[in-house]
């Protein structure tokens, strides 16, 4: 009996759906460069640990049903993307999906055990709602998307978030004054258009925050209540005149990057005077 543990496919021009069930044998599936490919669909396959699909114009759909080993899910490169589902997948950890026209289609079914999450580059204008049910979730990117909002039940519904980036988005104004992840580590925000960071109090787990490409106009003195925490601020690129002097008594912070904003060279001498007997490294 021939066993398949791993199946290939690349650069087949005639293929335009596949379908596999019960096929106990099968760890990796691997697609690339399939011109005609429209759909995929794997059921009851008990041992299959990876997915991997890839630069195929035409793809649109893919079903993956109880799939009780399955760990890792990469999609990347399919432009006419318009869904996918997962259901009934215990082991599932990590799921990246990029650069595809994803849209918003995406539904998922008893697959609590995700922690890794990219959506990159997948068109979303508003955000999948059905990311909240991934109550193991500790890794959510979602940059080069065109988001503008998130839901206000994130903090709650994701408990266990610690790494979220929205980088190059539509968010305006200021992002931290709805229901705060505080739990978050990790934040990273660059090349939107975030004009205030009020609020920022209430992250008191944040270790990281990028804010870099935005239209901030000032820092604002409750930075200070997460001084025990913050260790990096990248916040060039934007419109501030200053830095709050207090700044140097943050106690976690080693790293301040704040150049190419509005801060006149007399500003920016005093800054790097009384920033210059602290371990932050400051440049601006």
């Amino acid at each position: 009996m021939l066993l398949l543990a791993s199946i290939e496919i690349q650069n087949n021009t005639e293929l335009l759906t596949l379908k596999f069930q019960n096929l106990s044998s099968l760890l990796s599936l691997t697609m690339s460069s399939n011109s005609k490919l429209i759909s995929l669909d794997m059921e009851n396959i008990s041992n299959l640990q990876t997915i991997s699909l890839s630069d195929s114009l035409q793809f649109k759909i893919a079903t993956l049903k109880n799939l009780s080993h399955l760990n890792s899910v990469s999609l990347s490169f399919l432009f006419n993307f318009e869904s996918i589902s997962f259901e009934n997948m215990p082991s599932l950890s990590t799921v990246s999906i990029t650069a595809s026209a994803l849209s918003k289609n995406i539904s998922f079914r008893d697959v609590s055990s995700i922690k890794n999450l990219d959506l990159s580059g997948c068109q979303f204008t508003t955000f999948p709602e059905s990311i909240l049910t991934l109550k193991s979730l500790v890794n959510l990117i979602m940059k080069s998307n065109q988001l503008s909002a998130l839901p206000l039940t994130l903090s709650t519904d994701l408990p266990n978030l610690q790494v979220l980036d929205l980088s190059r988005n539509n968010f305006q104004g200021n992002i931290f004054q709805q229901p705060p992840l505080i739990y978050l580590r990790e934040l990273y925000l660059s090349n939107n258009s975030l004009a205030s960071i009020d609020g920022i109090r209430e992250y008191t787990s944040l270790q990281v925050l990028d804010l870099s490409y935005n239209k901030i106009l000032s820092i604002p003195l409750e930075i200070m209540d997460v001084s025990s925490t913050l260790y990096t601020l990248r916040i060039s690129y934007n419109q501030l005149h200053s830095i709050p002097y207090p700044m140097t008594n943050m106690r976690a912070l080693s790293s301040l990057l704040a150049t190419y904003n509005n801060i006149s060279d007399d500003e920016r001498r005093y800054l790097y005077q009384i920033f210059n007997p602290t371990s932050i490294q400051l440049i601006i």
